[in-house]
């Protein structure tokens, strides 16, 4: 009797994932290839600093960095339009040549923008120039999609058929460090760049998303998979860092990463007011930072 209910479970366990990827399958495929949606900071009058685009087997997403210098947000716009839709970038030293050759015209036209105004701000546009973050993805056919980023702006690839996500970062607690910055005045450091490329299934879904977006997806998978993941967890829970209370608060639900994180995140890119509640509404729960928010996805139906 026993092995008869235990071969009942596994059969309605079966029929469950059938049904779940039959729904995940009609979900994407109803759907356009590419998502986008951003929102500000609540409350605030304060520029979005982020900056996205998506399109045809490519999404980009810069978050540019108002604690470093002036025109965060015309800088991480100026990135995301410079960069080939079609040509990946494979090696620090053609982002860094890619750097080099269009720096410059951003540079002299918001040199002249400081000059505009006092003394103070153009030493501080001198010191500290522009800063922001850069990732990127080029689908280059259905089964290979590659990608590059600098900073703390993340790519992620989410499988739903076992539903691991991988992520192009370090690790969660490393989100409380200074992140590397594309400058446009400053050198960039090698050791700041990451690339690689990701093996592209039919049921894979490619995303973008700035820092706290990032920090979010990434904290609450782990807290789905708490078993996996309990030492890292609870060091930083201890550490008191800036995601404890996050973490505190995501582990107080029963969480189904797919239901309760990916799947509402990805629907509510369907527009900026929808992403916008989503966001204000896991904000008001305690489960992310305030900053400005910005979401980028990318299906396999359609590479370059």
């Amino acid at each position: 009797m026993k092995k008869d209910t235990r071969s009942e479970q596994k059969r309605r366990l079966r029929r469950r994932r059938n049904l779940e990827r039959r729904r995940y399958r009609a979900l994407v495929s109803s759907a356009p290839s590419s998502r986008l949606a951003t929102v500000a900071k609540f409350n605030e009058q304060s520029p979005n600093e982020d900056f996205a685009t998506s399109g045809k087997g490519f999404i980009a997403l810069s978050d540019g960095a108002g604690g470093c210098g002036l025109y965060a947000d015309k800088w991480s716009q100026y990135l995301v339009g410079e960069l080939s839709r079609e040509h990946p970038i494979t090696s620090f030293e053609q982002l860094d040549n890619w750097v080099e050759g269009i720096w410059e015209p951003f540079y002299n036209r918001y040199e002249a923008k400081a000059k505009e105004g006092d003394a103070m701000l153009l030493n501080k546009f001198y010191s500290e120039g522009s800063c922001a973050t850069l990732v990127a993805a080029w689908l280059v056919d259905k089964k290979q999609c590659h990608w590059m980023a600098y900073g703390d702006s993340l790519l992620f690839h989410y499988d739903k058929s076992s539903g691991e996500l991988w992520h192009s970062f370090t690790k969660l607690g490393d989100f409380d460090r200074p992140p590397y910055l594309i400058s446009c005045k400053d050198p960039l450091v090698a050791e700041g760049f990451k690339h690689g490329v990701i093996d592209v299934k039919e049921e894979s879904l490619i995303f973008a998303c700035s820092d706290a977006l990032s920090e979010l997806v990434l904290m609450m998978y782990q807290v789905s998979k708490w078993d996996e993941y309990q030492a890292e967890l609870e060091a930083l829970v201890n550490e008191h860092t800036s995601v404890s209370p996050m973490v505190q608060v995501a582990r107080e639900m029963k969480l189904d990463f797919w239901k309760d994180l990916l799947e509402p995140l990805y629907e509510s890119a369907r527009s900026n007011n929808s992403f916008a509640q989503l966001m204000r509404r896991w904000y008001d729960q305690g489960l992310v930072e305030l900053d400005d928010y910005t979401v980028a996805f990318m299906t396999p139906k359609t590479p370059l």
